[in-house]
């Protein structure tokens, strides 16, 4: 690749995170990119956003050259896993930022509470999937093991495909004036991941005597994130559920 005629491009990319909101992991793959600096990328690899500010002093050396290569550093294991998890995180962040704008846009034009209820039942559905969404983004964030980041990473995807489903089904009534006749003729509790939090508290709760160390632990936050979404979907909970939830202290 050229670099002398791609560094204006280079540096657009550059500048574009500076002027954004420096999302610690876009600027991460950007460095990689650019840096050539195998020992800086392993030290941002292993520290994460505690580094921010430096990375992004770093960044703006880069941009201060007079020309810009794109060369990532040597694969090595830690940079290429730390890599990969920033390039899920960026790619869910924007994810989370189109549904966002999707929100905004569909209240523009529309007042969401004069939607037809089987619309607006849908509508509010995607507004408490988005904030799952993002707690979910802000644990991946916070997660040290692959196998932790695999079962957020599944959820995310999972969720994205349930609001943007509902989207496609909102965007045809803005479109027709008609309702879907796969829309929701009732209350949105009988949407599977309603049902899917409800199982897993109930399977949680079982199980969870037989846990200890961290694998309790992470199972307390698992179901206190479970319980978290039912609350914000407004959706029922058993009162032998609450109560044994009580007792865990989460509830």
């Amino acid at each position: 690749m050229n670099d002398l005629n791609n560094t204006e491009q280079y540096a657009k990319e550059i500048k574009a995170w500076l002027e954004s909101g420096k999302d610690f992991n876009a600027g991460y793959l950007l460095f990689v990119r650019f840096s050539h600096n195998r020992a800086m990328a392993l030290q941002f690899a292993r520290k994460g956003a505690a580094m921010a500010s430096k990375l992004e002093y770093e960044l703006q050396k880069i941009l201060d050259r007079g020309v810009i290569i794109d060369a990532p550093v040597m694969p090595i294991k830690t940079v290429i896993v730390a890599q990969e998890h920033a390039q899920y995180l960026a790619a869910s962040e924007g994810l989370i930022l189109h549904h966002e704008k999707k929100t905004d846009l569909i209240s523009g034009k529309i007042n969401p509470d004069e939607l037809p209820e089987p619309m607006k039942l849908l509508f509010d559905f995607n507004s408490e999937k988005h904030k799952l969404m993002r707690a979910l983004h802000e644990r991946m964030k916070l997660a040290k093991k692959d196998g932790e980041r695999a079962e957020i990473r599944k959820e995310l995807v999972s969720l994205d495909d349930l609001v943007s489903a509902n989207w496609k089904l909102i965007d045809f009534f803005l479109e027709t004036g008609k309702i879907p006749e796969s829309a929701p003729d009732k209350d949105p509790e009988s949407y599977k991941e309603i049902n899917a939090a409800r199982s897993y508290l109930s399977r949680g709760i079982k199980g969870i005597e037989k846990l200890t160390g961290e694998k309790h632990e992470k199972m307390i936050a698992e179901l206190k994130l479970r319980y978290a979404f039912l609350i914000e979907a407004k959706a029922d909970v058993k009162p032998a559920t609450l109560e044994a939830l009580q007792k865990l202290g989460i509830a």
